[in-house]
């Protein structure tokens, strides 16, 4: 969507063709590059019918397509990625993929760039279980030090899903969760989009499901002086009859220390709501 002088202008940059490029690309925000460049994730297609990893680069009024990576799945690769590829200043890409990994509940990986082109390693592949998540959709972060955040909308304590960090110990990754979601009317569960963080460290969420009024949830998580569990803060309890409910995107931290974010249900026509928390 290009800005012109009486309103957008909408362009058509590609059309996925299946099997070869990828199909059913991931309903989640692109990553774009200092040279213009696009990054996204497709979630099935590909010559393994797994997903890839695309690029769009721009050539003067055109878009050229390619594939970085198609997912082989379970067990040496990850399959179906669903969230936001994260870009590096490097070109390094991070993902996660739902499905895939050692135990087929999803993985996390790296896509870099060399002058022989793209290669994909992963990072780390979820168990699931009481002490892992699995089933990963929203992506991953990255904080200052090369850590990894996301969430993993099963498993956990509570089966209820959970927040978990990557820390990489030389050429491997390891793995701690931060936070399992309990459900019921005190808090969400089954997480399915990536975290935002601010500045002290502080992550932010939301979940489709769970509260008080079982519209899903937006929460905070702090950091805490010791330990690996962090501490959670509900800042929303989401209701569809009086405002909104069933956020599944993920918040956009603004100035000001403001969240924005949307809910598909709710609002004056019941069809989904834009909002925004004051932290």
């Amino acid at each position: 969507m290009t800005p012109g002088s009486s309103g957008y202008i909408y362009s058509l940059l590609y059309s996925f063709q299946g099997a070869g490029d990828g199909s059913t690309p991931s309903p989640s925000s692109l990553a774009i590059g200092s040279d213009g460049s696009v990054y996204g994730t497709a979630s099935n297609g590909g010559i393994n019918y797994s997903g890839t990893v695309y690029k769009l680069t721009p050539a003067g009024s055109t878009y050229i397509f390619s594939v970085l990576h198609a997912f082989q799945g379970a067990p040496s690769d990850g399959a179906q990625p669903n969230g936001t590829p994260f870009l590096t200043s490097s070109g390094t890409l991070y993902g996660t993929t739902t499905f895939g990994g050692e135990s087929g509940k999803g993985a996390t990986f790296a896509v870099t760039s060399s002058t022989s082109g793209y290669s994909e390693r992963l990072l780390y592949s979820f168990n699931g279980g009481k002490k892992d998540v699995a089933n990963p959709e929203g992506g991953v972060i990255s904080d200052s030090q090369g850590n990894l955040f996301g969430t993993g909308q099963s498993s956990g304590t509570k089966n209820r899903g959970g927040v978990f960090k990557l820390s990489a110990v030389g050429a491997a990754y390891k793995e701690s969760l931060l936070y399992s979601f309990k459900g019921g009317k005190s808090d969400g569960f089954g997480p399915i989009t990536a975290l935002t963080e601010d500045g002290a460290g502080n992550l932010y969420g939301t979940t489709p499901d769970g509260g008080t009024y079982s519209g899903g949830i937006a929460f905070e998580l702090s950091p805490p002086s010791s330990g690996k569990k962090y501490i959670e803060t509900i800042l929303v309890m989401f209701d569809t009859k009086s405002g909104g409910g069933v956020p599944k995107g993920g918040l956009l931290l603004g100035a000001g220390n403001v969240l924005y974010g949307t809910a598909l249900e709710g609002g004056t026509d019941g069809v989904g709501v834009a909002f925004k928390v004051t932290i």
